[in-house]
Formats: structure tokens, C-alpha cells, sequence
């Protein structure tokens, strides 16, 4: 706990000198939603600003925090997104425990502390030097939902997961997850999952039916990007990344269910959205280590958590190594390759303990328990 305390503020203080690169999308995007008078604000924030490719979650969050004044909102939200990536690490400790009934706390806790390391700083560039709350609440939420499927919370499963797709869009395909829900229960699950998207996002395009434009905002492609290696550099979004996303990263994430390895669905998702993304900006590191250190630390009994440290190294650490610009997308189709084969492909007889492990949900019948889809 003292190298847990200690490792996080040395990395605070060295990125908070240059901090807050992405804030001022929040700041527009809070202020933009407290105008409910401008034509261009209030519920035609998303017709106006496209570039705002986040959530009404995190705007009504930004605009919470714009309250205490500008300089204090950057602070606070700084400290509250660091402190939610220790809550990540903690909360996939406790699944951890739960899946690895026989191994003793001290090698488990040796287990967090050796993801904790590279975690760290991968999360702080996330949470201090770019400030991105909407992928902090995503992963947070997200992560809050599996917890709860492990604590017989199906509908609160389906509430977080509803919610982290208000804070980020990206995070559709972790809906997968409620395949975990037993069949009479799943498709309530899948309702009230449904309705907390359309409760969010409904009333802007009702307001304004151009904000549907925004799903399609382009950026230009970066030529360190997975999409640059086929050509793409330098041109605009092409028009099927956004679907091919959300198609993609939800069918491994189901097959991963399918394998019984839900523990690596996070790492799936991120990666699938990594993998055909226009951006390559470093801050998207973060949803890979959170991935990595749950399917360590919950889907394996290894005890170096070898995907954690590689995810660091090949997303975050790399990047400021010289290399050609086609380095960077190489070393992310290679990373992507190897963990579709390692957890959505490979048989599924070859299961780690972790990766047996069977959610228990309510069910009218008592007898019967949820196992995953599989017998």
C-alpha cells in the first residue's frame, strides 16, 4: 500500500506540470450544455460541436465540476480520474480474490503490486496530463459492472453499462458482458441497458436531429496509426471505422464469453478500438492496461503479469522511442493479433482457472447457476 501511495504521486506531480492537454474540450462542452439559451448550446451541443466525441455523461460532469472555476475544475478532475484508476486496480484485485480462491493474499497482493507498477504511469497520462474523464468513466463504470455481476447484480450491471456508453460511446460493445446474465434475465438486462443509452442521448436528437452527424465526425488519419499501414494516412475518417468498432469489439468480446474468458473482454474491446482507430494518441494506453492487468490478475494464475507490462511497454513506453511512423501501427496489429488468438480463439478446453470461474446470478430456480454459455 506504501509503494501504491507513493508511486502515483511521484507520477502526478511529474505529468501536472504540463497537464490538462484535453481539458478545454471539456470546458467548451460544460459550457456549451449550461447554455440552454444559445442556439448553439443546451441540447444542440452535439449538432454544433461534433468534435465533442464524448458522452452527455461527461459532459454533465465537466459542467459540474466547471463550477468550482476553471483552475479548480482542472485540479479536481486530475485528482479524481488518478483516484479512479487506483479504484480499477483495487476492484480487479477483489475479482481477482474471488476467482483464485487458493492462492494466498500475499502472492496475490505481489501479483497487484507487480501490474501496479506499469499501470501507473499509463493511467497517469491518462488521468493528469490529458485529463480524459469520459475514458475514465467508461473504464470505471465498466469495470464497476463486472463487479457487480460477481456480487448477483445483474440490473445495476446493466445501469453501469448503460451509463459508461453515456460517458463514451465507445464503450457499446462491453454490453456483451450481460450474455453473463441467465437467459430469462438477460433480456431485461439488455432493456434497461437500452433505455439508459436512449435516456441520455434521445432528448439531443429530438432537439436537433443533426446530431446524428456527429457518429460520423472526421479526423484525419495519423500516420503512426494501424489504418495508415494500408494507405490511409493522411486522409479523413473513413465512414465504416465507427461501425466496424462497435461490430468488431462486441463479436470478440462475445466469443471471448463464448471460451469462458470474460475476464479479457475489456482488453478486447479496447484493442478493437484501438486497432481501426484514425487517432493514435498515447492517452488510449490506458484502456489496454486496465484490460491487460484484469485478465492478469483475474484470468491467468501467471505470476508476472507479463500482458500489463507488454501493453505498457508496446502502447505507452514505445512511443518515444524513434522509430518510423508505421512502427507504432505494427506493434499494435501484432498486439491486437495475439490477444484475439490468446483469448477469443483458443480452444476452449486450454481455460486458466481464472477463466472457469462461474458468476452466480439470481435465477427462479436456485439450482441453476449461470456458467458463461458453456456446460
Amino acid at each position: 500500500m506504501l509503494v501504491l501511495g507513493a508511486w502515483p504521486l511521484l507520477w502526478f506531480w511529474l505529468l501536472s506540470r504540463h497537464g490538462g492537454l484535453s481539458w478545454h474540450y471539456f470546458v467548451t462542452g460544460g459550457q456549451l450544455i449550461a447554455d440552454v439559451g444559445d442556439k448553439d448550446g443546451g441540447l444542440h451541443l452535439y449538432a454544433t460541436r461534433p468534435d465533442l466525441q464524448f458522452g452527455p455523461l461527461s459532459v454533465l460532469v465537466a459542467a459540474a465540476l466547471l463550477m468550482l472555476g476553471n483552475t479548480a475544475a482542472l485540479f479536481v478532475a486530475q485528482v479524481v480520474t488518478a483516484l479512479a484508476g487506483l479504484l480499477i486496480l483495487l476492484t480487479v484485485r477483489t475479482l481477482a480474490r474471488d476467482a483464485h480462491r487458493h492462492v494466498t493474499r500475499e502472492v496475490l497482493d505481489r501479483r497487484v503490486l507487480l501490474a501496479a507498477i506499469p499501470f501507473v504511469p499509463v493511467w497517469m497520462n491518462l488521468a493528469v496530463r490529458f485529463v480524459h474523464i469520459d475514458d475514465m468513466l467508461a473504464l470505471l463504470l465498466t469495470t464497476g459492472a463486472i463487479f457487480a455481476l460477481r456480487r448477483r447484480l445483474p440490473y445495476a450491471a446493466a445501469l453501469l453499462l448503460g451509463l459508461s456508453v453515456d460517458a463514451k460511446p465507445w464503450a457499446i460493445p462491453f454490453v456483451a458482458l450481460l450474455l453473463l446474465v441467465e437467459h430469462r434475465d438477460r433480456l431485461r438486462c439488455l432493456g434497461l441497458w437500452a433505455v439508459t443509452v436512449a435516456v441520455a442521448w434521445l432528448p439531443f436528437l429530438a432537439a436537433d436531429p443533426r446530431t446524428i452527424n456527429a457518429g460520423g465526425f472526421q479526423i484525419p488519419v495519423d500516420p503512426s496509426s494501424s489504418l495508415a499501414l494500408f494507405g490511409l494516412g493522411g486522409m479523413g475518417t473513413p465512414v465504416w471505422t465507427r461501425a466496424v468498432q462497435v461490430v468488431g469489439g462486441t463479436l470478440l468480446a462475445a466469443l471471448a464469453i463464448r471460451r469462458r474468458r470474460w475476464a479479457g473482454v475489456v482488453l478486447l474491446v479496447v484493442l478493437a478500438r484501438i486497432v481501426i482507430d484514425p487517432g493514435a494518441h498515447s492517452y488510449y494506453a490506458a484502456g489496454v492496461v486496465v484490460g491487460a492487468a484484469m485478465w492478469d490478475l483475474v484470468g491467468t494464475t501467471r505470476r508476472l503479469p507479463w500482458w500489463t507490462l507488454t501493453s505498457a511497454l508496446a502502447f505507452f513506453a514505445f512511443r518515444w522511442v524513434p522509430q518510423p511512423d508505421w512502427g507504432h501501427g505494427v506493434i499494435t496489429i501484432a498486439f491486437f493479433a495475439a490477444a484475439v488468438w490468446w483469448i477469443a480463439l483458443r480452444p476452449a478446453d486450454d481455460v486458466t482457472p481464472g477463466g472457469r470461474w462461474i458468476i452466480r446470478l439470481p435465477s427462479q430456480d436456485p439450482v441453476k447457476a449461470l456458467t458463461c454459455l458453456g456446460p
